[in-house]
Order: structure tokens, then sequence, then C-alpha cells
């Protein structure tokens, strides 16, 4: 008898005339298609998902590339080998490929996990009969229990990256690694390394993509991944904090993650203000990643630049330090330029709003403090208070001040309104002063135009010039000190 889930699949799959057209493809060609892998997984769980993976005995590629020619997709060759085609078609990702081994039984027990070795006949869809699907591993029962498990005793030795996978697909689909499982992936942890850097990468920036990923993070640790994927990590281990901080530097950074991911979770509130700016500068959903990686790593410099003073340990100078200890780290895994810019960013600047929030609590913090802040770091504004009050968070030693969160809450409402109020206006106004004006004034054309220009834009932001005449006098004066 077919399972609630089996006849909704059905139901949708029938609709659908890509299905239509495949299954009228593989008549004429004379290969039977087999529904299988994340789209059966993902439909019984009664997720909706865009990607269509698809095993035949034969002719994958023939029967792809008619595909694509009736449909009007894009074919794509992915690998001569094993007769891998992809068809990109509005937006659905078709891969065909065909049977890894003789038969369907023995491509799917050399698949992954057992919740990715369910096959589904897509002919027999389309039939008066029953739908049955093909689960020579119980991949259902294990998808109905939520656990994740290995579909054979080699499965790491054959491709180390999927026990990064194991991690992913806990994350992604809420399943528990089966014990088993767990401990295979322990004796191979070490083996990850043979995974190509780019592949590793793949993974790894979809782990972190999920939205509740920390318990997978955690678990992923424990198992030895952890140290094998950022060894640069057990530097910090051990390495006492001051009084404003609770736990060792190692921990502190997992803890970060952790209140990060749960500020963009709203399982930490912020005000409404706060928390549309966050939407905004998350819309983008690759920065979720990015910002939960530079979470990790904004505090790896306080494994070089630990010194003992008056009775407690500082760290001056570690988030330059952790900078540029994440440039060897992007440049192993082959991490883009603009990701690498924007983590880097991120961890070198984490400490900007707390040198700030000192001066708002003492009193002293100036508007043309605040305008450096708000133009140095751009458009990653709402990133960088994100991440600090994650850190804060991640803070709770005894004398952390207790008000320290909605100190820095008020700093990013203050850098909002110097941003949008004082920045953004004057950015979309002719300029007091041109080029042409400062060789009116006898200043001979070159870099140090530039300089002038910027220093009355620098004054202007900061009140204290706004009109033309006042901006050529600040001219005049400047070239009579040089």
């Amino acid at each position: 008898m077919e399972s609630d889930q089996i006849k909704k699949f059905r139901q949708w799959l029938v609709a659908q005339p890509e299905f239509r057209q495949l299954l009228t493809i593989s008549r004429e060609v004379e290969a039977e298609i087999f529904l299988i892998g994340g789209l059966v997984r993902d439909r019984l769980l009664e997720k909706d998902t865009q990607d269509v993976d698809i095993t035949l005995s034969r002719e994958s590629l023939r029967v792809a590339r008619i595909f694509a020619d009736r449909t009007g997709g894009s074919f794509v060759l992915l690998r001569t080998e094993g007769e891998l085609g992809r068809v990109v078609l509005r937006g659905r990702t078709f891969d065909f490929a065909k049977f890894r081994g003789p038969d369907l039984e023995a491509d799917l027990r050399g698949r992954d996990f057992t919740v990715n070795a369910i096959a589904l006949s897509l002919a027999q869809a389309f039939r008066e009969r029953e739908w049955v699907p093909y689960d020579p591993l119980n991949g259902i029962q294990d998808l109905r229990n939520r656990v994740l498990r290995m579909a054979a005793a080699d499965c790491f030795e054959k491709d180390p990256l999927r026990m990064l996978r194991a991690f992913r697909f806990s994350a992604q689909l809420g399943l528990t690694i089966d014990p088993l499982t767990g401990r295979v992936i322990e004796k191979y942890a070490s083996s990850l390394t043979q995974s190509a850097p780019e592949r590793i990468h793949y993974e790894w920036q979809l782990l972190l993509s999920q939205p509740a990923s920390f318990l997978s993070l955690q678990a992923l640790e424990r198992s030895g991944l952890l140290k094998v994927l950022l060894p640069e990590m057990e530097g910090l281990k051990g390495i006492e904090q001051d009084r404003y901080h609770h736990l060792d530097v190692y921990q502190h950074s997992l803890l970060t993650y952790h209140c990060l991911e749960d500020l963009i979770q709203k399982v930490i509130l912020l005000p409404e203000d706060l928390e549309r700016e966050t939407a905004s500068f998350l819309k983008e959903d690759i920065k979720t990643a990015w910002l939960k990686w530079a979470a990790l790593l904004h505090d790896l410099g306080k494994a070089v630049t630990g010194v003992q003073k008056k009775g407690h340990k500082t760290f001056y100078g570690h988030a330059g330090s952790s900078q540029n200890l994440f440039g060897p780290i992007a440049d192993r895994y082959r991490v883009s330029t603009r990701e690498k810019i924007f983590i880097e960013r991120m961890i070198g600047w984490h400490m900007r709003p707390l040198v700030l929030v000192q001066e708002l609590i003492r009193k002293t913090l100036t508007r043309r403090a605040l305008i450096h802040l708000v133009r140095e770091i751009g458009d990653e504004l709402n990133g960088i208070f994100l991440l600090t009050l994650a850190d804060s968070l991640a803070a709770q030693g005894k004398e952390k001040p207790k008000d320290l969160e909605d100190r820095l809450k008020e700093l990013w409402r203050r850098a909002l309104f110097t941003r949008d109020e004082i920045i953004r206006p004057l950015e979309i106004i002719p300029p007091l002063v041109s080029g042409n004006d400062l060789i009116a004034l006898g200043m001979k054309p070159g870099p140090v135009f530039k300089t002038v220009l910027s220093e009355i834009q620098e004054e202007q932001l900061e009140g204290r010039i706004s009109e033309r005449e006042q901006a050529l006098e600040w001219v005049k004066r400047r070239l009579d000190l040089g």
C-alpha cells in the first residue's frame, strides 16, 4: 500500500510536463528511468527541491541531450566517465547518470547514505498499479526514524568528502547520524584532506548555510573533522582570556558562532529596526555562511598575540592577526576573491564597535569617529555589528558590563543614523569644489587632488563646511600650510 508521502509525490510528479516528456523519451530509446537521490529523499520528507536526480541502465547522455532539445533546457556534460550530464530548465536542475554498477541495486549500494539510496521507476508512476520504491538498504525506514546511516562499510574510503556531507545532511534534513556511522567517520577523519579543496569548500559552505547548523558543527568538532578542516584552531585551546570572558578562546569561538546563528534565526531577538537591517543585509543568502565562518575564526590571532600584563592577558592587535591568518586558509580552499575579502574584513573589523562603545560609555564618542567607522566599513556595516554583538553575547565574564549589548545596539543605531542622515545625502549632491577649482587656486593636477577633495568631503560630513566659499577658503589655508 502506498504511503501518504508516496501518494503526494506521485500526484505532484504526474502533473509535471517535464516528467511526461522524460517518459516519452525513455520509451523511444528503450531505457527505463529511475528517480533517485535528493528528489526522492526530499519528497518523502515532504520538502520541496529543485534538483532532480535520474539514473538509467544505458543511454543517459543521449536521453539528457534529447530532453534538453525538446524542452529548451541547457545541456552540460559533467563527466564522460559514468555518462553524467545535466540539464538546467527554468530554475530546475536535472542530473542524468548511468548506473554505478551492473544494475540498479549495485548503484544504490554504492551511494553515500541509505536515505539517498531509494529509487522509484518513472514509468511505474504513470501506471494504474501501486508505485513501489526500490529500497534495498531500508532508507525509507531511516527517514522515518530521522537517522543518517552510511550505505556501506567502505562508504568513506571510496569518497572521504562524504564525511563532511554527513554533517551537512544532518543539519539540512534534521537527521541524527547513526552511532556506527559516527565511529567510522572518527576513524577516517584524517583522510578528508584527500578530497579536492574546491569540493571541501563547497560542502563546508553548504553546512554553514543551513539555518540551524550549530549542533552539526559541534558533532563535526567531536568527530575530529574540524581539526582536519581548520587545524589552525587547535592553537586556541586552553588560552585563557580577560575577566570579560568565561571561556577559553577555542570554546568562545564556537559559542560566538552559536550566538550569531541565534541572532540570525531570531532565537535571540533584536529590536524591530535592527531586525530589518539584519534581514536586508542577509538578503544574499551566501553572506550568512561567510559571516558564520568569520565568527568561527574571528579570534584566531589570539594564539600569537597574547601578552601577560598586570595580572591578566591582553591580545593587542589580535583582529589584524586573525585577518592575516585567514588568508592562507582561504587560499588552501580556493576561496573566491569576493568571499575572501568579505570574511577578512569581518574578522579584521570586529573589534571596532567594541572600541567605540567604550567611548560611548565614557561620553567621548565623536561624530568624526562614527563617520570614519561608517565610511570605512561601508556596505558591511550591519554584518560587523551582528558579528560584534555575537562576540559580546559569547563573553559572560564577571567584569563584563551588564548592559554591553544594549550599548552596542545604541551604537549600531547611531552608525545607521550617520549613514542615512549624514553620509548618504551628501553623496548625491554635487561637490562644493572641483578639480578645476583646485587648478585655479594654483594646484598642479595629480594624486593630491583626490586627497584634498576627500578631505573637503570629510569637513562637510563633520559639519565644519557647508558652502562653496568656505570650501575654497579651506583649500587656501591648506595650501598655505603645505
